[in-house]
């Protein structure tokens, strides 16, 4: 008896089972002496079904819960601010644009470039590659007013390499933008 309760089992006349545990020994269950009881504390134990379900169910539902993340973090994306009611027209491809925007790093919020630093709107056409793919990407479908937060990932942004001194490689970027002025352009790019 001794022995069992040491190992966390607990005796009765009947049957001996592991304290604190809902799994089944793999032995019939009487137990009539000490040697008895010694010889149950030998025999494999075993848990239910369910509970060795339930822990991979648990375990796989943690592993896509990592994969989703991953992933969210390598898409752009796209808050709107400041919607417009009354909008006529909407950026498309080939459009050029008048942006003032305040560009941060994610990690650490630090700004890296501002227009409204300077006073001045950042023009552009959209859809030609003047400007990294999360910008390209991010401000389609814009009205005259409107305001956006764009998460951008690495693979959208600079990459590896990052951009002079203030934007390291890999990093994640932050633009609050705002969408001044739309000039239609070629639209047919």
């Amino acid at each position: 008896r001794i022995a069992a309760q040491e190992q966390g089992y607990k005796l009765n006349e009947y049957s001996i089972q592991k304290v604190g545990s809902t799994g089944t020994l793999s032995k019939p269950l009487p137990v009539t002496s000490e040697r008895d009881s010694f010889d149950y504390l030998q025999m494999d134990y075993k848990e239910p079904r369910e509970q060795k379900m339930s822990k991979y169910l648990i375990f796989i539902a943690l592993l896509l819960m990592i994969i989703v993340t991953t992933f969210a973090e390598d898409k752009l994306q796209i808050g709107i601010k400041k919607k417009v009611e009354n909008c006529d027209q909407k950026s498309k491809k080939g459009d050029k644009l008048h942006m003032h925007y305040t560009g941060t790093l994610k990690s650490n919020g630090k700004k890296f470039d501002s227009s409204r630093d300077r006073g001045e709107p950042f023009t552009f056409t959209i859809g030609t590659g003047q400007v990294i793919k999360g910008w390209d990407q991010g401000l389609l479908n814009m009205c005259e007013g409107e305001q956006r937060k764009l998460v951008i990932p690495p693979s959208l942004g600079y990459g590896d390499r990052g951009a002079g001194n203030d934007i390291p490689g890999g990093a994640t970027l932050v633009f609050e933008v705002e969408l001044v002025k739309i000039e239609r352009g070629n639209n047919d790019l």
